[in-house]
């Protein structure tokens, strides 16, 4: 099945997944895995693998404006796609995401791709 955003979980409110697959979703225009829209995301012990959308591979996100309600740890993602950008992840980011490199340290990434922007986590 292809959606359009969300290709397994679009939300717009609190979102808390742990412990759970995520292969082979797919969307045609934001997050192949996961898409959410502000609220409080929390994603913990996760496999997000093989998943394919126009931005963000595994997971776009549009994060709220205040800091501390987006928590991701001990999530693996692995060979996801993007066809512009955030092969991995794509996040509509907050002022300050000295997140990103600590988001880096607390999960794991290999063979994600993303042809425009080759990062595997891209804040516009």
């Amino acid at each position: 099945v292809l959606f359009r955003s969300g290709g397994s979980i679009r939300s717009t409110g609190i979102l808390s997944v742990l412990n759970t697959r995520f292969r082979g979703n797919r969307a045609s225009d934001q997050g192949g895995g996961i898409y959410f829209y502000e609220g409080a995301v929390t994603l913990q012990g996760n496999l997000f693998a093989n998943n394919r959308a126009d931005t963000g591979g595994a997971i776009y996100g549009v994060l709220p404006e205040v800091a501390g309600l987006f928590a991701s740890t001990a999530n693996r993602f692995v060979g996801n796609r993007a066809v512009t950008s955030g092969g991995a992840l794509a996040l509509g980011c907050v002022e300050d995401l000295t997140a990103t490199s600590v988001f880096e340290a607390l999960n794991s990434f290999s063979g994600n791709t993303s042809p425009q922007v080759d990062e595997p986590i891209w804040c516009p």
